[in-house]
Parts: C-alpha cells; structure tokens; sequence
C-alpha cells in the first residue's frame, strides 16, 4: 500500500463520481491554482488541493482542499502527508488562508497549526 501526493496539470483534475456543484467548483478552483496537488492511495485519488496565490509578489495564499471517498480509509496517512505539505508550503508562501465549512475538520486544520479568525475562515503563519 503506497500513498502519495503530486503536482498535476488540469486535464488530470479527477472529476468521475462527482455532484455537478463539486465539478463546477473543483473546476474553478484548479483553474485558478498553481499548483494543483493530488492525493492518492493504491492509485485512488483521496484529495485534491490547490493553492491560490494572493497576487504574483504576495506571500500569502489560499488553500483549498476537494476531499474524495478513498480519504475515510487513509486518514492518517494522509494526515501524516499533509504535516509535510504545509510545512512546504509555508516555505513557499508564509501566510496560509482559507475557508473550512466542517466542524470535523477544525481539528485537522488546528492540527496543522491553523488559527480561526473567524466562524469559517482559518490561517496558517
């Protein structure tokens, strides 16, 4: 069993399975992204993210994040995984921002050293 997480370019975005609503916004996220980042486990995608730069000279982006099926039966290696991405990311981008709809997710994103600035925004400094 191998997990993994890689850069991938918009024809590669994994829309199969998806509401309508997930694929138009899936969509418009990636196309705004740079990069866009697959998760996968034995080859099933898990999650997709995506970061957002503020501007070309900002050192803040947004991050978002579409999560998959697979991810209920991988979570803690996907945890695991996303420890290291951040950590690259805030090597990259020091300021981290984004929005989480999710009471279970709090803990995910506290874990990874989010603060809530409010009811459904976080940051990662």
């Amino acid at each position: 069993m191998n997990g993994d997480i890689r850069q991938i370019g918009m024809d590669e975005v994994p829309l199969d399975g998806l509401s309508i609503d997930e694929r138009e916004a899936v969509v418009l996220f990636s196309k705004r992204s740079n990069p866009i980042l697959l998760a996968e486990y034995d080859g099933v995608p898990v999650a997709l993210i995506g970061l957002i730069p503020k501007s070309l000279l900002s050192g803040s982006t947004y991050l978002w994040l579409h999560t998959y099926p697979g991810l209920v039966e991988h979570k803690v290696a996907f945890a695991r995984g996303a420890l290291r991405l951040i950590a690259w990311i805030k090597s990259q981008y020091p300021h981290i921002y984004g929005h989480c709809f999710s009471d279970s997710s709090w803990g995910w994103l506290k874990s990874l050293g989010a603060t809530q600035v409010s009811p459904n925004e976080f940051e990662i400094v």
